[in-house]
Order: C-alpha cells, then structure tokens, then sequence
C-alpha cells in the first residue's frame, strides 16, 4: 500500500532521475572524452563479429560493467557493419533503457552514462520500435533527437504534444529535440507540422525563462511572430550570470526569420 510519504518520496525519486538524465547528458555532449569520443578511440580493440543472443541476455540482466562493455562493441559494430548486423539487439536495449527509466533513481555517474550509451545506439539503429523509450528521454541530448529524426512523420506532433507540459524540463527538452531534428532531417516536417509547432512553443512564452523556445523559434517562426520575439528582445529583464539571456537569443531568432 502505497502512503502519502512514500508518494513522496517516489515522486521526489523520480525527479533525481530527470534531473542526472539532464546534467549528464548536457555534460557528456560537450565534453571532450564523451562516450563516442572514448568508442572511438578503443575501437580497434574491439571484436567485430555477429551479435550473439548471450550478448543480449548480458545486456538484459548483467550488472552495468558487463552490460557497458556489450553495448561498447555493438556501438563499434553498428558502425563498421551497420544496422542490421545489431538490430537483433534492439528489444534488449529497449527493456534494459526502460528498466533504468522505471527504476527511478541512478546510483552513479556510470549507471547515467550506460544509458546515454544505450540511448546513442537505439538512436543510431533508428528502428521504430524505440520511439517509445525515446520519447521519454527527450532531455537527454542531440542523440534522442538522431533517433527520432529517424522515424515517421507523425512523431512530430507527438514531440510537439510536450510542448505543452507542466515539466519544465520536458518542455524544453521537447523544444531542444524538435529545432535538432529540423537541422537533422526537414523533410520530415510538412507545413502544417511546422504551425502546429509554432503555434504551442508561443503559447508558452509566458514563462521567465524563455531560451529553449526562442532557440526554435528561429526555426519554426515566421513573420507574424517577430513582434513578439522583437519585444522579448527590447523589453525582457530576466538575467542569467549578468546576462540578458531572452533578449539575446530572441534578437537572433528574429534576425533568423528575416534573413530566410
């Protein structure tokens, strides 16, 4: 029986998990010795031979070191030999990804990066059977949005439904994702796509802290909403480390729209 405190804390519990998701994955995309970059350069150690089913049940059930190393060569495989030679793996990576998400917490900084790692492969393969687990990790980084890029058109209007969230940190890992998958793929978003975004990232522009939404205003805007983005520029008093962060950034979403 589930009491109050503990909804509590599960609920305090829950919002540790998105908080590392975020940090780590922020991290680890600019820093030099990231996953990929630590891949890279160990990769001619690593065996490139046919995906086997042990691999799969290490990735399943084994304990993060062994799971890592497993996930490390699939990477190196993936590509060498591309998709196909790793697709077999993909409902491993997804039941290991949604058991980490589920569990509610990461014990360290290695469990966070594991399931980076297994987010960068599932986003590499592209197969749509991920799109659920990934759609739960949209403030993880610029794979979350390689992945998705990959699938069909109507994950756009899904990505674009947590535009709207009371989760701040959804929101703007929805707004980071979709302004990814534009410059990544801009076929996949059709004219009315393109609307539909626009119309909810300015529905929420009245929060104070506005970067991740003008950022993709620049790509989503057009020239009904310069007015608003020129008086964020002129006119909004939010400052972050001395600077006037919403103003920036919306002088350069507007110089954006009227240089296309």
């Amino acid at each position: 029986m589930i009491t109050q405190v503990n909804r509590k804390v599960l609920k305090i519990t829950k919002h540790k998990i998105v908080t590392w998701c975020f940090i780590i994955g922020f991290v680890t995309l600019f820093n030099p010795y990231n996953i990929e970059a630590q891949i890279e350069k160990s990769s001619h150690h690593i065996s490139i031979s046919d995906y086997t089913e042990i691999e799969g049940q290490i990735i399943r059930y084994g304990d993060i070191t062994s799971a890592s190393k497993v996930v490390a060569r699939l990477q190196v495989l993936n590509r060498r030999r591309g998709n196909q030679a790793v697709v077999a793996a993909v409902p491993q990576l997804i039941y290991r990804l949604e058991e980490i998400l589920e569990a509610g917490s990461m014990e360290s900084e290695g469990e966070g990066e594991f399931m980076l790692s297994l987010i960068n492969l599932l986003a590499n393969i592209g197969d749509r059977r991920a799109k659920g687990v990934l759609l739960k990790c949209l403030n993880t980084g610029s794979s979350v949005a390689l992945g998705l890029s990959k699938m069909d058109r109507g994950i756009v209007r899904e990505i674009a439904g947590f535009l709207n969230s009371d989760d701040s940190q959804k929101r703007h890992g929805a707004a980071y994702t979709l302004k990814k998958m534009h410059s990544l793929n801009p076929g996949l978003f059709s004219s009315s796509d393109i609307s539909f975004v626009r119309d909810r990232l300015v529905s929420r522009l009245n929060e104070s802290l506005k970067m991740p939404y003008l950022y993709a205003l620049g790509i989503f805007g057009d020239s009904s909403t310069l007015p608003l983005l020129d008086q964020i520029a002129n006119q909004d008093t939010v400052m972050v480390r001395n600077k006037r962060v919403n103003r920036n950034v919306a002088a350069q979403s507007a110089q954006k729209i009227r240089e296309r």
